[in-house]
Parts: structure tokens; sequence; C-alpha cells
């Protein structure tokens, strides 16, 4: 869902904004909700390197049990899994048609397309 306006500076330059709320249908897009990859996994699906980079960023809390016992760190809750994900997003615009007479070029998009 959004909103946006559109102002015709001139015949063929404009300026815009847009301003969008997106809804998700998942918990897991900034990484935080209930369950996760167990990390004694990752060598069995990914190489050595990447195995080590997923098992450091696995867990980024500051729980201090997790850190005492990082075998356990996927039973703790990271976040409420009823409260989906959703963002904001802002877009500025700027454009301008470039070629001849724009009264020339609607008159030319009014006809009927001709395929070669």
């Amino acid at each position: 869902m959004g909103f946006g306006f559109k102002y015709y500076v001139k015949e063929n330059m404009y300026v815009g904004m847009e301003v969008l709320h997106r809804q998700l249908f998942t918990d897991y897009v900034d990484d935080v909700s209930t369950n996760y990859v167990d990390p004694d996994v990752f060598a069995n699906y990914l190489s050595a390197a990447d195995a080590a980079k997923a098992r450091r960023l696995y867990y980024r809390g500051t729980y201090a049990s997790a850190v005492s016992n990082p075998g356990n760190i996927q039973t703790f809750m990271r976040g409420d899994p009823t409260d989906q994900d959703a963002f904001f997003s802002t877009i500025l615009r700027v454009g301008w048609r470039l070629g001849d007479d724009p009264n020339k070029r609607a008159r030319r998009q009014m006809r009927c397309p001709v395929f070669y």
C-alpha cells in the first residue's frame, strides 16, 4: 500500500515522490523470530569457509546464557512469531521526456501498433 504524487515542472520534465508500506508474510526478514537452523548442520551443506561465516552470523544477540551455552542458542526466542515483518520505502523521482514535440508523440501513441 502506498501513495505518491507526480508534478510536471514543464511539459517534458517532472518530479515525484512515492511512499510505500510493505506488509510481509514472514517473520524472518530481520532475522528475529523463533525457529532457526541448527548450527551443527552448517558443515553438512556449506563449504568450510561459508560454514565458519554462518556460525559467526548465526547469533548476534547479547543473551548472557546463550554466550555461556552456545549449543542451546536455537532454544531462545528472539522475536514474536505472531507479529509479521513490514517496512516502508520512499522513492524520489526526477524525469524528463526525450525527443520531439510531446503533442506529436501523444498522437502517435494513440494509433494501433504496427509489427514488422
